[in-house]
């Protein structure tokens, strides 16, 4: 398994580099954003994912095809027999973070913190028990991380399953006297058929991994993705 993060804020020059590499659907969605920073955002996202997935596929980067799944969610059609390889991307605030894992579902999100009222949002989307154990978080700033550390694991876990199935009430997901988080409860599935990790960017960031499959060594920081040495060795 296979985890990284990486700045999308680039220079114009590398941006353009980027995208050569896209499809011409790809390229048709970056234009339809209306502001630029969305663009660039998007269109280095998917180049970068397009570097990482070509030497697991032995497809050059630009030569990759992708499909979509009902709610959107892509899948790797070239160079990937039975869909054996897997991948998800999230990205927030000029940063991505990436999963790709081998005949495991695999689902991340990453959010930076901001101002939320995080308890009254948990009792809105979050289920009773997450939001009660939230409450009594004292002070305000650990309540609002505990509360996107949440989120960015129950995201990664809907995002893992891809099938719009189960809601964020669906999962639900504690911790312990140390606040480490773990999955309680799964509808319809048991949480010993996944694992649960949160990562590490830094300061002011939430950031979650979900893969199917138990006992799995996943590192908590993601390997940091390197414009210049990915273009040099391809």
């Amino acid at each position: 398994m296979q985890i990284w993060q990486a700045d999308l804020n680039l220079e114009p020059a590398q941006i353009h580099r980027f995208e050569k590499l896209l499809a011409p659907d790809e390229g048709e969605r970056a234009r339809r954003f209306r502001f630029d920073r969305d663009r660039i955002h998007f269109t280095v996202a998917r180049g970068i994912l397009r570097q990482i997935l070509s030497p697991l596929a032995g497809v050059s980067p630009e030569d990759l095809t992708f499909g979509y799944g009902d709610r959107g969610k892509p899948y790797l059609t070239t160079g990937n027999e039975g869909g054996k390889l897997q991948f998800n991307v999230s990205h927030s605030g000029g940063r991505a973070l990436y999963a790709v894992a081998f005949e495991r579902r695999v689902g991340v999100d990453l959010e930076s913190f901001r101002p939320v009222e995080g308890w009254q949002l948990a009792r809105r989307f979050f289920c009773d028990r997450e939001s009660e154990k939230l409450r009594l978080e004292s002070p305000v700033e650990r309540q609002t991380a505990l509360f996107f550390q949440l989120w960015t694991a129950k995201e990664a876990f809907l995002k893992a399953t891809g099938t719009g199935l189960i809601g964020l009430k669906d999962v639900e997901i504690l911790w312990n006297n140390s606040r480490e988080i773990y999955l309680s409860k799964i509808a319809g599935d048991s949480v010993n058929n996944w694992s649960l990790k949160p990562l590490n960017l830094g300061e002011n960031w939430a950031a979650s991994v979900v893969v199917e499959g138990r006992n799995l060594d996943i590192e908590s920081t993601p390997k940091i993705w390197d414009f210049h040495r990915a273009f040099q060795s391809s």
